[in-house]
């Protein structure tokens, strides 16, 4: 049995917030009978007896480009206490995996993409004292080389994995838990790290969980935290397999049976409101939600178009009024300025 300890850096105007990454990870070992713990952190404060204490044999971060700076900050400030082996993962080291190991010698490995099983292998080859090669998934080093493994192929179906862990929860007494339904996404955004991450084979890939078990995940975190606010991560909350909107009708029926006083957010596109429905919206409001967040990125084709957006601005105009006349709360993402801004453009 390891003792892992693994942390993310992803702190909101200084408050902890979940990170599902970790959370399926520490579930997925905990499996395999190891000690873990999770914690969010900001890491010039964080108090670093703690992983004296603990003693772990590895440590794990994931890593986003915003919180690049505070990993490499952490992982030196391990290294100068303790002499165990850590790992990275997320986005912006699976992307950027080689040439990051090249740069900071305080990384012994990265996980490119999903890293449950791939963790798991990791960790069980280290304490056998068994070759890495075969772990696909894994950079590492070997005889002062930096070496990359094959990709892993995406976890399929998703109902493999257990449960996220929900340590930070319990922990810092959150108000708010995190939810997945699904991982990838169906369209090819130009500025989004998504097609990279997700793809496998030359081809985009989505898959998602079922909702039943979406919804009693729901339910669960409902009646052991007390906590009714849940934002759904899902990179677009309407994908699916057949490019309907059957899961939305799904989950919102499951959702409205349980009786809680939800409160939901999530990610949208702009043309949701060409395929919804007045029944569609109607359900949805009862299980809950309250606020989409809608990717307009900007006000005018060229951009759009050099986007790689399939949606014009009047969808999104007509999106916004959408959910407005639903009394649905709208927040945007949009996107200031690019390599190609003109004055007339912005």
């Amino acid at each position: 049995m390891a003792k892992v300890m693994l942390f993310s850096f992803n702190l909101v105007d200084n408050q902890r917030v979940e990170e599902l990454g970790i959370a399926y990870i520490a579930s997925t070992l905990r499996m395999q009978g190891h000690d873990v713990t999770i914690d969010s952190i900001h890491a010039k404060t964080y108090p670093y007896e703690e992983i004296v204490a603990f003693q772990p044999d590895y440590i794990g971060c994931t890593t986003y480009y915003d919180t690049r700076e505070d990993v490499s900050y952490f992982i030196h400030k391990v290294k100068s206490i303790t002499n165990c082996k850590i790992c990275l993962g997320g986005i912006h080291a699976s992307l950027f995996a080689v040439e990051w190991m090249q740069k900071n010698p305080d990384i012994d490995h990265i996980i490119k993409g999903e890293g449950e099983y791939t963790y798991c292998e990791l960790i069980n080859a280290l304490d056998n004292n068994t070759s890495l090669e075969g772990i696909n998934g894994l950079v590492y080093r070997k005889d002062g080389q930096v070496i990359e493994n094959p990709d892993r192929p995406l976890i399929a179906p998703l109902s493999e994995l257990p449960r996220a862990s929900r340590d930070v929860i319990k922990k810092y007494h959150l108000r708010r838990a995190l939810i997945s339904t699904s991982r990838g996404c169906k369209r090819s955004c130009r500025f989004c790290c998504s097609p990279l991450y997700w793809r496998r084979g030359g081809k985009r890939q989505w898959r998602g969980l079922d909702m039943k078990d979406v919804a009693e995940e729901i339910q669960l975190i409902y009646n052991t935290y007390g906590i009714s606010c849940f934002f759904i991560q899902d990179e677009s909350f309407e994908d699916d397999i057949e490019d309907s909107y059957q899961r939305l009708f799904e989950i919102a029926n499951l959702l409205i049976q349980q009786q809680n006083p939800y409160c939901l957010t999530v990610y949208t596109r702009c043309d949701f409101y060409q395929k919804s429905s007045p029944e569609l919206m109607q359900l949805l409001k009862q299980a809950g939600l309250v606020r989409v967040f809608i990717g307009i990125e900007s006000a005018n084709c060229e951009d759009l178009k050099l986007y790689g957006k399939s949606d014009n601005f009047y969808h999104s105009e007509k999106s916004i009024q959408y959910f407005n006349v639903n009394e649905i709360n709208t927040s945007i993402g949009f996107i200031n300025f690019n390599p190609f801004s003109t004055m007339e453009r912005l």
